[in-house]
């Protein structure tokens, strides 16, 4: 798309003619790629009469922001370009329809590589009225950050740069809660603390895992300690669809409880035979403790080991049973999700 050109008009039968292929629209190192099946649904829209001198209108308006107007937490430092997409449909007598849904996100690819921004905290985000954020996610890989979306209206490439007071830029997982709150799968247990070192309880571990995964299918809880309602109530029961947590008995969930180490590392390892497939054999984990890894975490352990998905404490010790931490939690979820 030539330089300054906002708007580019398709015929109303854009997408039969892209056949299996998507349009790609190119402007300013921002790429959007629109799928045949969405002209499709917004063509469909219009009946014979209507179609006949129609066209379909892709509109894409970059916009320098006023980051004072977006409402962000107590703490957050943003920094971001933003743009206005629109997807219309114009009939012969020139009225205007959009889609209540689309059928297929729109992608967008963003360059990033002319800019300073930390890549670790970028995101793509929606913008209401208001100013209010809706994080969309995204993934920067080669210079570009990918993401999707589904909808017209104002959206935003952010640097999301979330501090907490107790938690220092010396602290040894400052880098990891920062990157981890960009992706919004963290939060402070106040507005402005994170608690870094207090133990991490098992409800609080099933939502940072759940969010990570973004898994739908729910099974029906039957914990007794687990009330209807309860703030963590559908991750849990996402996970346990999935296989991947169980209770402490068959009644009993013990939510409120602490958990360790290798309890982590078996959850962890569950999702990921559930995302990537089953585990090869590994190696035993050279840590110095690994006879104390309990039988039935042991070969999680050994294949999170082997893919660099854990880290010891000190002395070369991993501390199965050593209650994890929120900065050792956060420290994992990253691991995990690079």
């Amino acid at each position: 798309v030539p330089a300054g050109v906002t708007a580019i008009e398709l015929p109303v039968n854009a997408g039969e003619l892209l056949g299996i292929r998507q349009l790609e629209l190119s402007a300013s190192g921002t790429t959007l790629g629109i799928a045949p099946e969405l002209l499709v649904q917004l063509k469909a829209l219009l009946n014979e009469a209507q179609a006949s001198g129609s066209k379909i209108l892709v509109k894409l308006s970059p916009e320098t922001l006023n980051m004072s107007t977006l409402k962000v937490e107590r703490g957050v430092v943003l920094r971001g370009t933003g743009m206005t997409f629109d997807l219309s449909i114009i009939a012969g007598n020139g009225t205007s329809s959009r889609l209540p849904s689309f059928s297929k996100p729109v992608t967008l690819q963003w360059s990033a590589t002319n800019t300073d921004y930390n890549t670790n905290l970028l995101g793509l985000y929606a913008i209401a009225e208001g100013g209010s954020l809706t994080y969309l996610g995204g993934v920067y890989a080669n210079g570009f950050l990918q993401g999707e979306f589904s909808g017209t209206g104002r959206l935003a490439v952010l640097e999301y740069n979330k501090s907490f007071a107790d938690v220092p830029s010396t602290h040894w997982a400052a880098d990891t809660i920062r990157q981890l709150a960009a992706k919004h799968l963290v939060q402070g247990t106040s507005e402005n603390g994170f608690e870094p070192a207090r133990r991490i309880t098992r409800a609080e571990f099933v939502k940072l895992l759940a969010g990570v995964l973004g898994l739908q299918d729910q099974a029906e809880l039957k914990f007794s300690d687990v009330p209807s309602g309860v703030w963590y109530e559908q991750d849990l029961a996402r996970l346990v669809r999935a296989g991947i947590v169980g209770g402490r008995t068959a009644e009993h969930f013990d939510p409120s409880a602490n958990i360790s180490r290798q309890e982590i590392v078996t959850m962890l390892m569950r999702a990921y035979v559930l995302e990537h497939g089953a585990l090869q054999s590994s190696a035993p984990a050279t840590f110095t403790d690994s006879g104390e890894v309990a039988a039935w975490a042991a070969d999680s352990v050994n294949a999170a080991s082997s893919l660099g998905l854990v880290n010891g404490r000190t002395d070369g010790k991993f501390v199965p049973g050593g209650l994890a931490t929120r900065a050792e939690a956060a420290q994992f979820i990253l691991n995990y999700i690079r």
